[in-house]
Formats: structure tokens, sequence, C-alpha cells
């Protein structure tokens, strides 16, 4: 490029390869930025849900009936640290992954079709008061599919004590208490009809770690009934009457082995005979992690 005379002699101005070279520098250092600045994200939104996760355990671990880590890493079975002797046996030989939302142990990958965790039914299982149920999981499709997956069931189709499920469905009333023809779901059956919060399957991340944890507190007669996703409270209701009682074993990831199987990756799953205040909650929220990425208790 010819060089210009200006006040202060000649000078020089940019060529087009070299105007060329210094966006695309500027494009690349902007992808960078970009990419840090979704992990950053990514990375707190894991250390928000797991330090919700560990609070969990500090509030409510001396009621707990079923702890059931999966840091197995190998065999058919999964043992249960609550000190109950709630065991699970896997079905369907379901693969070990060290892939888990702290990085630390195992998880459990299931097909969808044909694997899941059974324990038997316990007396300390069947619990139609108070409780309060927490799960890890990583859905393996882009989206939620058009029909049930069971992450957790007490019961078969109809008599639950309890349970959680999802499936693709955008019409939910996430307050109502009534059953729905969709959505990420926890509730109970009283013996006559599903009572339920859900929220539409879309706002539930696939693809990546996802705490969920369902809590159901005994108001007289009836149960308050509340939803958490990361842990923030996502839908919330009193529903009449109590879960029915049964003696069926506790399904992880499908109904009892047969139907509705979820397909992704399931760790650190919970069950415990309280349930979680608001006020607890509420310190769960003021407490501050050092960092995001803390050693899970």
């Amino acid at each position: 490029m010819k060089p210009f005379r200006g006040r202060f002699g000649a000078q020089s101005g940019f060529t087009l390869i070299e105007l060329l070279v210094v966006i695309s520098i500027i494009s690349l250092l902007s992808s960078v930025v970009l990419s840090q600045l979704n992990a950053a994200r990514e990375k707190g939104r894991l250390g928000s849900a797991k330090q919700f996760a560990a609070q969990v355990d500090r509030v409510a671990g001396d009621r707990a009936v079923g702890i059931w880590e999966l840091d197995e890493c190998s065999g058919a079975a999964a043992a249960d640290r609550s000190g109950n002797g709630n065991n699970a046996s896997l079905s369907g030989s379901p693969s070990w992954l060290s892939d888990t939302p702290d990085s630390t142990g195992c998880s459990l990958s299931l097909n969808g079709s044909t694997q899941g965790a059974l324990v038997p039914h316990a007396p300390s299982l069947d619990l139609t008061g108070d409780m309060t149920f927490s799960i890890w999981f990583y859905a393996n499709a882009s989206s939620w599919p058009a029909s049930w997956q069971s992450l957790m069931s007490k019961g078969n189709a109809t008599p639950r004590n309890y349970f959680m499920n999802v499936m693709s469905g955008e019409s939910v009333v996430a307050n109502d208490c009534s059953d729905q023809t969709g959505g990420f779901q926890f509730g109970y059956h009283d013996g006559t009809t599903f009572r339920l919060v859900d929220i539409n399957a879309s706002s539930v991340p696939t693809q990546r770690w996802v705490n969920a944890v369902g809590v159901i507190s005994a108001n007289g007669a009836n149960r308050d009934v509340k939803l958490y996703i990361d842990g923030q409270l996502r839908a919330s209701a009193l529903c009449s009457n109590a879960p029915t009682s049964n003696t069926v074993p506790l399904s992880i990831g499908s109904i009892q082995n047969s139907i509705e199987f979820f397909n992704g990756r399931i760790d650190k799953v919970r069950l415990f005979e309280k349930s979680l205040t608001a006020s607890e909650v509420g310190r769960m929220y003021a407490a501050e992690a050092p960092k995001y990425e803390f050693a899970y208790e």
C-alpha cells in the first residue's frame, strides 16, 4: 500500500491481509473467552448443585434410610451406606463409569431398555410421612423423549409410595398437584390418585449432570410436595391425602426392572425419612462454598 503524507510525515496504513489477520486473532480470542465463560458458568451451576446436595446430607443424614454412593466401580450390587442394609442389586449388566458430578468415585450407566437397580422392600423404605429423595443424573439424549423414564419408584405402575419420573411435555401446571401427560415429576400415589408436582421437561438440562431433590412433608392428613432442580425450588403444592403403603421393592432407573427405563447415568442416590423445611433450605443457600470444586461430604 502506498504510504501517505500527513502532518507528521510519511505513514503506512494496514494492508488488507494485515487487517484480516487482526480480525482472525480477535475472533479467536473472543471464542476462547466465550468458551472459558461458558465453562465457568457450568462450573458455577455444578458447584451450587453440589453444595445443595452436600447440605442435604448434613441436615438429614441422621435420618437416612438409604445412601447409594455407587462407588463400587464394578460388580452387580450397590451397597447402602446408611447402615440400614438396603443394598441394591443391578440388573441387565449396567456399566460403571468414572464420570461423576464431583470427579470422584464412579457412576452407573443405564442403557434405557434393560438396566436398572432394585432394592428389596424393607419397613424403613415404606415412607408415608416425611421424606426427602436426592439423585444426580445425566440424561444421554439431547432432549427428553416422548415416553416415560423413571429415576425412582417405590412401587409398580399404580400403587407407589413415592416416585420421580420424566417425559417430554410442555402443558404442565407446576403447582396444581394433579397428574399430567408429561413433564419432570415428583410425588406419590394415595391409593386412588397420583399426587405430584411437575415442571416442563425442557427446563431440565440433558447431556450434563443435574441434581434433583424431592421433598414430602406431612401436613395433617395431607402432604406438602416440593421439587428442587440444582438447588432451586421449581415446584411446590399442598396435595390431598398421604402416600399409600406397600411392600413393593424400590426401583432406581426403572419401574421394577420392567418398564420406564432411564437412559443415562446416575450417581449419589439418597433417601431420608425427613423433610427439609424452608428454614433448612434457606440455610443451605446462605452458606457459601469457599470454592466451586470442594470435596463432596
